[in-house]
């Protein structure tokens, strides 16, 4: 089945193939300068599902996740600055504290390209590009004692509530941000004689009672993996990372009511043409749906009246503050 993602600024129409062959040479490239300083890391999360059981792309899947260790981070950082091509941006927290920390650590964006993902409360704040681009997650040590790792997710999930209601107010909340990614940071190092290893903690967007975490020996040493006939790193046992990460049987396809290319709104593969392009949104369909989900969030509440109540009322709020913060602005323009 051939995937079409829509069409381009010239008129032309994107397939789903010629998207995908443009990350794999971004891949290339990153794969290269990683190499060139000793950089390990792994194909991640459906990059990896799809070096597996599909030799390369799942069909359907429209990005390229990797990971390395926190421990390398700055290293990658130095690197980055020092041979990343000229064609290419990255952005972060570390070298912009307009980057949104409850989010991916880094992304690494081709120039004069575009891409809008669908993602409306977190909205790239790094203007210098908004090109198509390549994930960089973190891995950290995670404790062993489920209460502790609870309780170390349950802080940052709140104070990632905060930055984003924050942000989405355009106020951008740096000591917040700080404290965020230090958590992280900490908990890792608390952690180091673990024999687990998973998310960092600044990936917030997972239920925080079932975490991804995985055996530290299923992911190191590494070692190489073919995908589309190009040899890149992946994990030293990667059915057990995908087990834990999927399930027993990851090797099952989707329903194919489930197999569509699921990060992307709009694209452009030849222009930065962030401008040129009308956003897909309703602005009074949205409001509607943030109000009623507002409204059933205090009403379970209410009704729970224990902890997590507190977590539903946190997100109640942040959203009828981004619904005042569409209506004011509606208003002004």
């Amino acid at each position: 089945m051939e995937y079409i993602l829509g069409k381009d600024i010239d008129g032309s129409q994107i397939k789903l193939r010629n998207y995908q062959l443009v990350l794999l040479d971004m891949m290339k490239d990153i794969d290269k300068v990683l190499k060139e300083h000793n950089i390990d890391y792994i194909l991640f999360s459906g990059t990896l599902l799809g070096a597996v059981r599909h030799n390369g792309f799942i069909p359907w899947d429209d990005d390229i996740d990797i990971a390395i260790k926190r421990s390398e981070y700055e290293k990658l950082i130095k690197a980055l600055k020092e041979s990343l091509p000229d064609k290419y941006v990255f952005q972060c927290f570390d070298t912009n504290n307009k980057y949104l920390a409850p989010y991916p650590a880094m992304k690494i964006k081709l120039k004069n390209t575009y891409i809008k993902e669908r993602n409306f409360m977190l909205k790239n704040k790094c203007h210098e590009s908004d090109g198509i681009f390549i994930d960089i997650f973190l891995l950290n040590y995670v404790s062993e004692n489920k209460k502790e790792d609870l309780k170390a997710r349950r802080t940052n999930l709140w104070l990632s509530w905060l930055i984003t209601g924050l942000e989405n107010l355009d106020i951008n909340p740096i000591y917040l941000k700080k404290k965020f990614i230090n958590n992280a940071i900490n908990y890792g190092d608390k952690n180091k004689n673990s024999k687990l290893i998973g998310d960092e903690i600044t990936w917030v967007y997972r239920n925080i009672k079932k975490p991804y975490v995985y055996k530290y020996d299923d992911i190191y040493p590494t070692k190489d993996i073919k995908f589309e006939n190009y040899t890149f790193r992946g994990p030293n046992n990667p059915d057990g990372f995908l087990k834990a990460h999927y399930g027993k049987n990851y090797m099952d396809l989707p329903p194919k009511n489930k197999r569509f290319s699921s990060h992307i709104v709009t694209l452009s593969l030849i222009s930065d043409c962030k401008d040129k392009i009308k956003p897909h949104f309703s602005c009074q369909n949205f409001i509607l749906l943030c109000l009623i989900i507002s409204l059933v969030l205090v009403a379970l509440a209410l009704i729970l009246f224990d902890e997590i109540s507190f977590l539903l009322g946190g997100l109640a709020i942040i959203l009828i503050g981004l619904v005042l913060m569409i209506i004011i602005n509606t208003t002004k323009n």
